[in-house]
């Protein structure tokens, strides 16, 4: 989550009788209360407020909550890691206050109250301590009086307040009791060590439980009643910011930095399933504003639910843009046993430890509408929104209502029908819109004549907009520059003849957006793009693959994914890749980490255990020149499966030498921050900062923050003083402002010095170098439930890079079949997949998606009056039998 100076809060207390909100500013150092007097909200306007109460002088404000048990309670996070709860109210005590101390400086990234009287805090990852620390609320109040709001320490003067608004503590929650200002306040319970805490979140029906985004990489339930600390519910997933609950408990969203957001079912997270229950792509700007990029990735500032509309949430944007998400609900239909195959039939192309869940009447989740707010952008950047929250006061309004913040510290508060509008055209060629309330009718907007061309239908290679001529962005800049898509006749306003049409200039609707050329759906036709490819030799020749998807447009993925396979095909020449009785062609880094050979890869009396294995590996990586090169920071029990994984990812590198000959080839073609990243990815930070400083105003000065980080870690180190934390956050908030991949790794790295926020994925680093990074820096176990989880989600999204991972085995058809189903591209599916079937295994899918390739190849070649000849000289590059056969068969 993108960090935020400023928020505002409505009060969880109000009701049709007194309306209260808070703004917290960072900038400023203060929280204020203010009581609503008056406002419209049926139209953008200011809120005519009072200030109730001003509570100043709070420096270091990263993160706020209000409690739902006392209206005047809220707690205040701060950068060093200290917390804050604070009363809102006028007291006889010169501070009204309690400090929350922490053992280790180290950032607040979030605070949460309970119902049932406790306040949860989430901490920045710190070695040898807890990171989500639980306070009774209630116990600190009795036990420790109040504290200066302006130092760290817990100095205290012992006061009581006359009644208290929490709930009894459970005995098994209960510290040790504090009966002096002098004690040291500790928390009642302690979780998630040396784990970063993104995000925290306590559940209204079930108080004692919370959720929480832990160590980049899992949401995780807590139970803080049971002592063994283990989670009770354990999501894996990068999407770790931002949680938040529905009104109605079961569904919780989360988000990632770089605009990923997910609904969470926590009914099913027990029964073996743990994707979400929609995810969501990322957000993107697709407006001009503010200096901004046109569709440029947004981080996301705010996910919030509301609380008196269920199924409805709202994702503030970097923009200031407000998206209101409302879902819907369907019960799924149970998976039936009946019609072609039944169960059986679904079992084959669904993972089976799925389908006793499915069996169960789980919702399925829709989004029925999306409104964007404000409705007209502001021009300026200070009047963008930078916090908003639902307005919620018991009154029967079934509209959503919410009260925003501006840079410059407008308040405004406006709503957002829920009723559907409905629209209709008049037989005059007017248009109506209705809502519950209004019916606003629009008039035939003048018109003028433009001529229309006759439609070419005729498809050509050159035609292609997305094909392999080096040309195409040039010819696609000069057509649009020199020529109007549609010239206008002379008689503009008479009647035209054929082919003239009307456009609407000052419509609602603009022609551009309705009116395709029936060329272009062709141009991105699965199927035209897979003749278009056959004829240019997309094949088995891996690196000719690699060329001709690297030319096309938005196939990046297909290019890495072709090029490891041409790196796999060279390395089993020569049997290469055979050792002690294995056969370990196009496995991917998961075969070699954990080796699930079938006993077509086996030769009759082989072993596989765990010794012979990697002496397998050892032979392997010895004979290509790799013995001992690998120098892990840690220990390892599996340093060959190690060296042979980094060869794998590209990291190859005999000497220090070779890696700087990389670095400088980088540097001689402009790709400073790529340089910068491997040499920190190899841990040479001092390489790092010279590379950066050899780019333009923006890289240099980076150098100068990464070395004067690295300069004040070291002394830290070598002095035993705490590190800046300050400097920390600097870091991370320009690690999410960056556009380049490897520039957000760095200062995820420094920011932290955990190679788990370099590796969540927030930064976009290709797979080949998370997987690099991972092989060399992280713990043996550590490094198993990575590559586990990365394999997982690869093979959930069905990214063509990913194999990889899982090479050309039986996952890999799995990841295919997803990547088929979202592309139809079933040409790459059958050709990667005959890597290895039926040599090595076989799948009634990859039977199914040769048929179909060989059934569009047959009618493609026949529609240009293909050779016989031409036919067998394709068909005799293919290296599979079943395959060639096909291809014959048919001619």
């Amino acid at each position: 989550m993108n960090t935020v100076s400023d928020f505002i809060r409505w009060s969880p207390h109000s009701d049709t009788g007194a309306q209260q909100f808070m703004t917290i500013s960072a900038k400023e150092t203060h929280v204020s209360l203010y009581n609503v007097k008056d406002f419209n909200n049926k139209k953008p306007e200011s809120i005519r407020s009072e200030l109730v109460f001003k509570k100043e002088k709070i420096p270091h404000i990263k993160c706020f909550d209000w409690s739902p048990l006392g209206p005047d309670l809220v707690a205040v996070g701060k950068s060093g890691g200290e917390a804050l709860i604070l009363r809102m109210k006028s007291s006889e005590n010169a501070e009204n206050s309690i400090s929350l101390p922490v053992k280790h400086q180290r950032g607040c990234n979030s605070v949460a109250f309970s119902r049932a009287g406790f306040l949860a805090i989430g901490l920045d990852k710190v070695r040898n301590d807890f990171c989500l620390n639980i306070w009774d609320v209630n116990s600190q109040w009795h036990s420790g009086g109040q504290s200066t709001t302006t130092t760290t320490t817990a100095t205290t003067t012992t006061t009581t307040p006359s009644s208290s608004l929490m709930p009894s503590t459970p005995s098994s929650l209960r510290g040790v009791s504090t009966t002096n200002a002098t004690a040291i306040r500790q928390p009642q319970k302690q979780l998630a060590p040396s784990e970063m805490i993104s995000a925290i979140q306590f559940f209204t029906d079930q108080p004692h439980v919370l959720v929480a985004g832990v160590g980049q990489r899992f949401l995780r339930a807590f139970d803080i009643r049971d002592n063994t600390g283990s989670p009770a519910l354990n999501f894996p997933t990068r999407l770790v910011h931002g949680i938040t609950i529905d009104r109605h408990q079961n569904y919780f969203s989360s988000c990632s930095e770089d605009g990923y957001m997910a609904i969470w079912d926590r009914r099913f997270a027990g029964r073996g399933i743990q994707d979400p229950a929609l995810s969501f792509p990322k957000i993107f700007d697709d407006h001009h504003g503010m200096g901004g990029r046109a569709h440029s990735v947004l981080t996301i500032h705010s996910l919030r639910y509301a609380r008196e509309n269920s199924a409805s949430f709202g994702v503030l944007g970097t923009n200031g843009v407000l998206n209101l998400y409302q879902m819907g609900t369907q019960v799924a239909t149970p998976v039936s046993t009946e019609g072609i195959g039944g169960v059986a039939a679904v079992a084959r192309f669904k993972d089976p430890s799925k389908l006793e869940a499915d069996k169960l009447n789980r919702e399925s989740l829709f989004v029925t509408k999306v409104s964007e707010t404000p409705f007209k952008r502001p021009l300026r950047y200070e009047n963008t929104m930078t916090s908003f929250d639902w307005i919620s006061d018991g009154s029967s309004d079934p509209d959503l209502r919410v009260i925003s913040l501006a840079r410059n510290g407008g308040i405004t508060a406006f709503t957002v029908p829920t009723n559907p509008i409905s629209t209709a055209f008049g037989a005059r060629n007017n248009f109506v819109m209705t809502d519950n309330e209004n019916a606003t009718v629009l008039n035939a907007p003048s018109t003028k004549r433009i001529h229309v061309a006759e439609p070419n239908h005729t498809l050509t290679m050159g035609d292609d907009h997305t094909g392999y001529n080096d040309e195409d962005e040039d010819d696609d800049e000069s057509d649009s520059s020199s020529t109007p898509e549609h010239p206008l006749t002379a008689n503009g306003n008479g009647v035209g003849g054929r082919g003239e049409v009307n456009v609407r200039r000052d419509s609602v609707v603009n022609p551009e957006d309705y009116m395709f050329d029936p060329r272009d759906t062709l141009r991105i036709d699965i199927s035209v793009t897979m003749r278009r490819r056959a004829e240019w030799g997309y094949q088995f020749d891996c690196a000719k693959n690699e060329k001709l998807v690297t030319k096309a447009k938005k196939e990046n993925e297909l290019a890495e994914m072709w090029r490891w396979l041409d790196g796999a095909m060279e390395c089993t020449e020569g049997d290469g890749m055979y050792s002690g009785g294995l056969d370990l062609s196009y496995l991917g880094v998961l075969g070699i980490w954990r080796p699930n050979l079938p006993a077509s890869r086996l030769d009759p009396g082989a072993k596989l255990d765990e010794k012979s294995f990697s002496a397998a590996l050892k032979k392997i990586n010895d004979c290509n020149g790799r013995k001992g090169r690998f120098k892990f920071a840690g220990e390892t029990k599996y340093p060959e499966q190690r060296i042979l994984g980094l060869a794998m990812c590209g990291w190859d590198f005999n000497s220090d030498k070779d890696l700087e000959e990389a670095l400088e080839k980088f540097e001689k073609k402009q790709q400073f921050e790529k340089a910068a990243g491997w040499a920190l990815f190899h841990g040479n930070i001092e390489r790092c900062i010279k590379a950066l400083s050899m780019g333009k105003t923006e890289m240099k000065l980076m150098s100068t923050a990464v070395a004067g980080y690295n300069s004040h870690r070291m002394s830290a180190e070598k002095n035993g003083i705490a590190e800046n934390t300050t400097w920390k956050d600097l870091c991370r908030e320009m690690a999410t402002h960056m556009d380049d991949p490897y520039s957000r790794a760095i200062f995820a790295y420094v920011s932290n010095g955990d190679w788990q926020d370099v590796l969540d994925g927030s930064t976009g680093l290709p797979i080949r170098e998370r997987l690099g990074i991972a092989l060399r820096f992280l713990e043996d176990d550590e490094l198993s439930t990575y590559i586990d989880d990365f394999t997982a989600m690869v093979i959930r999204d069905g990214e063509p890079e990913g194999i990889l991972l899982t090479g050309v085995t039986e996952k890999a058809i799995d990841l295919l079949q997803v990547y088929v189903n979202k592309t139809g591209d079933v040409q790459t599916a059958a050709l990667v997949a005959s890597f290895a079937v039926p040599k090595y295994f076989t799948d009634h899918r990859v039977d199914l998606w040769v048929d179909r390739y060989v059934m569009l190849f047959f009618f493609s070649l026949s529609s240009v009056s293909a050779p016989h000849s031409s036919v067998q000289s394709l068909a005799g590059d293919l290296p599979n039998f079943f395959f060639k056969k096909k291809l014959l068969l048919l001619f």
